[in-house]
């Protein structure tokens, strides 16, 4: 039933929507002169019991039609019209909650029915109502069209001299948009090579990418389009520059100008950046990371609007860099004060993973052993950091009979997991490393410390090497 799409369109409606469906079915304007109002109720109420089959042809004939002669075609074309009437309705909803769209929309029919003194007015009321709204690539877009229908007016008089600002400022926009979306898949090239074993296929928009100078964007924009400096200047420098502190600086300025779920994207690309740096084994921006994912939690960037939740993977990052910098208070206070915003579906055991790396912190072994074993099927990513954190009770424990039964494991549960090469060989590496600390732990063998050291040094730095490193020096 799953793969039913009308089942799968239905069961995503929201109570309001639903309300709103059944108006937008009994009109006649929409339902093309069919009478819906049974199939939809009748289906309203199989979804909404979440019944486990989907009722077949003759079960929905015989509810709508009582008495009468099962008739399959009859049924087929009234859930296919039915279908497409559904996809009506989430197009209207689209519509109605798109301003854009709409303004858009008037904007083309003034055009087309030549009201060009109503089009002029309709565009700078456009402009005067969006000057407020957050920026994002919408904004973007829609000040790429209100130039276009200025234009479309001005070339109707081709003796109007002031056609020549519109046009440029057109073609700009369409720059600018295409610039982005350009800089956007260079760098997810860039992704899938690294980081997903895939080879980077070479694309027309990468190599167009790099012929385009990005110091003199930025600084025709500051200089002709200086409102958007803070914001469009901002996006282009997250895909091109790698001075982080810049970055930051700019971030923080102007994150409250953007659409959310801009502003949250935008922290995506920065805390990449970040993670790269951390990759290349400059440890100096640790600290950083951790202090940039705790102000874009506190400042409630990375919480999803529409869903009210924050995804898991900002989760683990906001524990997991938390507990790299032994900042044990704050994930207590992260786990308290954001847990209603965890995933519903992996809220229990996102609180038990910052509940163990609270209680590891503070010594607590017993326990934070005992919430890791009742912790149930999280993302891969939390699965190998709550298998290292395991390690490092176990050692701290001086339970050496459970430490090498928890290292097959470690070993079996890499082997039976699709990774990419570089997480594999950072792994590895940790777990190469974590046994021979081991071994050479009982003699303080500071020859094998020394090699430990220098292995684990050469690696992409993570918590579970940097804790091998303490230990060592200590």
């Amino acid at each position: 039933m799953k793969d039913n799409k009308l089942y799968r369109l239905l069961k995503s409606l929201s109570d309001e929507e639903w309300k709103a469906f059944e108006k937008f079915t009994a009109s006649p304007y929409f339902n093309m002169g069919r009478n819906y109002l049974p199939l939809f109720r009748l289906l309203k109420a199989f979804v909404l019991k979440d019944s486990p089959v989907w009722p077949d042809d003759e079960k929905i004939y015989s509810k709508l039609f009582p008495g009468k002669l099962f008739n399959k075609s009859v049924v087929a074309t009234m859930l296919s019209g039915f279908a497409r009437l559904t996809e009506k309705f989430l197009l209207q909803i689209d519509y109605d909650t798109s301003a854009e769209g709409k303004e858009v929309s008037l904007l083309r029919q003034l055009e087309k029915r030549n009201c060009d003194d109503l089009l002029l007015k309709e565009v700078a009321l456009c402009v005067k109502t969006n000057e407020t709204r957050p920026f994002d690539m919408y904004k973007l877009e829609f000040s790429k069209s209100i130039q276009d229908y200025i234009v479309r007016s001005a070339y109707k008089s081709i003796y109007d001299k002031k056609i020549e600002s519109p046009v440029i400022r057109r073609a700009d926009y369409s720059f600018f948009i295409f610039y982005l979306n350009m800089l956007n898949e260079e760098r997810d090239l860039r992704v899938m090579k690294n980081m997903l074993n895939k080879s980077n296929p070479g694309r027309l928009s990468a190599l167009t990418v790099e012929k385009i100078d990005s110091n003199y964007v930025l600084s025709y924009i500051e200089e002709n389009y200086p409102s958007l400096s803070g914001t469009l200047g901002l996006l282009i420098r997250c895909y091109v520059s790698r001075d982080y502190y810049l970055l930051r600086k700019l971030f923080s300025d102007n994150y409250h100008k953007f659409d959310p779920a801009m502003a949250r994207n935008i922290s995506y690309v920065i805390e990449g950046l970040l993670f790269d740096l951390l990759a290349e084994g400059k440890r100096e921006y640790l600290r950083e990371r951790y202090l940039f994912i705790r102000f874009c939690i506190e400042n409630d960037l990375l919480i999803d609007k529409r869903s009210g939740t924050i995804p898991a993977q900002p989760v683990d990052n906001a524990v997991y860099y938390a507990l790299w910098n032994k900042d044990f208070d704050w994930i207590n206070f992260f786990s308290d004060r954001y847990m209603s915003s965890f995933p519903r579906e992996l809220a229990g055991d996102l609180s038990r993973y910052a509940n163990a790396c609270v209680l590891y912190g503070r010594k607590k072994y017993a326990e934070a052993l005992k919430e890791i074993k009742m912790i149930g099927n999280v993302p891969f990513m939390i699965k190998w950091k709550l298998r290292s954190i395991e390690l490092q009770i176990l050692f701290e424990m001086k339970d050496y009979d459970s430490v090498y039964f928890a290292i097959d494991n470690f070993q079996k549960f890499m082997n039976n997991e699709i990774i990419s090469v570089y997480f594999d060989k950072m792994l590895r590496a940790n777990i190469s490393a974590y046994k021979a600390f081991v071994k050479a732990f009982p003699e303080n063998n500071r020859v094998e410390y020394n090699s430990i050291r220098k292995k684990l040094e050469r690696e992409t730095p993570s918590q579970f090497g940097d804790w091998m490193l303490e230990k060592m020096a200590e």
